[in-house]
């Protein structure tokens, strides 16, 4: 669960979306700028992940989430990482705000798209 809790909130960090989130406008383009300001407090350590879901008044939900790898890096590495990656549904409505510290780009392709890359 820990690995999921952890997806959910990274995902936050990373796009200023909730990840199976309970009420619909927290995606939506009006609760961008709010979702900005609760974004800087969490990565400046002054509000917690939980504070930030109860003040926008919402719950995340990582049974949204599916777990599609498992990497560990190779043992003659010097630096050894091991990841999970995840994946969800973006619902159509969703306005993603990228934090350029952790995200350089942003690609939205379908499935046969990707597979196709």
């Amino acid at each position: 669960m820990a690995y999921y809790l952890a997806a959910v909130r990274e995902a936050f960090e990373e796009t200023c979306l909730i990840v199976g989130g309970t009420k619909a406008d927290t995606s939506g383009p009006r609760m961008g700028h709010r979702r900005k300001e609760l974004r800087a407090q969490l990565l400046e350590g002054h509000r917690t992940f939980q504070q930030v879901l109860e003040d926008l008044g919402t719950l995340s939900d990582a049974r949204a989430l599916g777990c599609i790898a498992h990497w560990i890096t190779p043992g003659a590495e010097p630096r050894r990482y091991d990841t999970r990656f995840f994946a969800t549904v973006m619902p159509a409505d969703a306005t993603p705000v990228l934090n350029s510290r952790e995200t350089t780009a942003s690609l939205g392709p379908t499935p046969d798209e990707a597979l196709t890359a």
